[in-house]
């Protein structure tokens, strides 16, 4: 359904924006309209309006993201492109995922990213002598010239998740801090875990059906693991793979806030036995986010006081958490 917003300032130059971007496509507005009703019917939420143009000169109205998803869909632009000419920023939603407290672990979504943005970038320092294991950014890295995202991020090859360690299951504290950001890389050899003596050296990001854990791990079998906990009273719960936990990676590098941390906490569902559920690969919007809020353990009235704080716009350039002279950096 399309979306109203009371304190909007009018944007009078919008709708000329939008039509000299169709215009490049040999398309007018009158054109979508009917391709948009052809693909999706006229009731359908992703129904672009013949008089879109009249109802953003009154400034109080923008479209819902299913008619975003129509215009990069007809327009063959991107949907970051388009979500941004109306002023909002889909990395926002990463840059909040990094910035509020979390209870659970969370992944924050790199995908996001627009991979034509310019950033500030980083060289190494050179150094006499190897760095020691913990290690304070500012002492390995230093400023150096802009440069594209996209370029840099494929330069190695290699893709990486980036998960935010959660306050309420710190399994891996002290090794891993609640609010810390660790990059896991997702090549995994199962002899890592299953040919290990006793509990593993390495610290893996694993889902189960109650979320995510960054832990060591303890098998049994070939098909059994339990996530271990070493210094915080965890319940120890065996886990089958692949029906109840999946290995998403081994974490390789954190970053970890030396301001505004969290105490590891332990919540009642997690200190005691809990019986772990088969991992459900539901495909459908409304279950897909019913089972991710359950995940993290929210509320609705939270998930709705959650949105309410996202609506915020933060500045662009910072995870003021992580600023980079008061971070470390810790390889594993």
């Amino acid at each position: 359904m399309q979306q109203r917003r009371e304190k909007s300032r009018p944007e009078t130059n919008l709708p000329e924006r939008i039509q000299s971007i169709l215009a490049l496509k040999d398309l007018t507005l009158y054109q979508v309209s009917q391709q948009s009703e052809k693909l999706y019917g006229r009731s359908s939420p992703f129904f672009i309006p013949h008089n879109l143009y009249f109802d953003l000169r009154g400034g109080t109205f923008s479209p819902s993201i299913y008619q975003f998803l129509a215009l990069s869909r007809i327009t063959g632009y991107r949907l970051l492109d388009w979500v941004r000419l109306f002023g909002f920023d889909l990395e926002d939603i990463a840059r909040l995922q990094a910035s509020l407290p979390s209870r659970r672990t969370i992944l924050l979504d790199s995908s996001l990213t627009d991979p034509y943005s310019w950033v500030p970038w980083l060289r190494n320092r050179i150094g006499d002598s190897p760095a020691p294991p913990i290690t304070p950014l500012g002492q390995l890295l230093q400023i150096s010239g802009p440069n594209r995202i996209g370029p840099l991020s494929e330069s190695n090859g290699r893709v990486f998740l980036y998960a935010k360690i959660g306050y309420q299951d710190a399994l891996a504290f002290p090794d891993l801090f609640p609010g810390s950001i660790v990059r896991v890389n997702p090549d995994i050899p199962d002899k890592l875990v299953f040919l290990a003596n006793g509990i593993s050296s390495r610290i893996f990001l694993i889902e189960h059906s109650e979320g995510l854990f960054c832990c060591r791990l303890r098998a049994i079998g070939e098909r059994v693991i339990v996530p271990v906990s070493t210094k915080v009273s965890y319940a120890q719960v065996e886990l089958r793979r692949p029906q109840e936990a999946t290995l998403l990676g081994i974490v390789d590098l954190e970053l970890r806030p030396l301001i505004m941390t969290n105490e590891p906490e332990v919540p009642k569902d997690l200190g005691k036995q809990w019986k772990p559920r088969p991992l459900s690969r539901e495909g459908k919007i409304g279950p897909l986010l019913r089972s991710a809020r359950i995940k993290m353990h929210l509320s609705m009235r939270e998930a709705d006081n959650t949105q309410n704080v996202s609506s915020l716009v933060l500045p662009s350039a910072t995870y003021r958490a992580l600023r980079f002279d008061r971070c470390l950096v810790i390889t594993t």
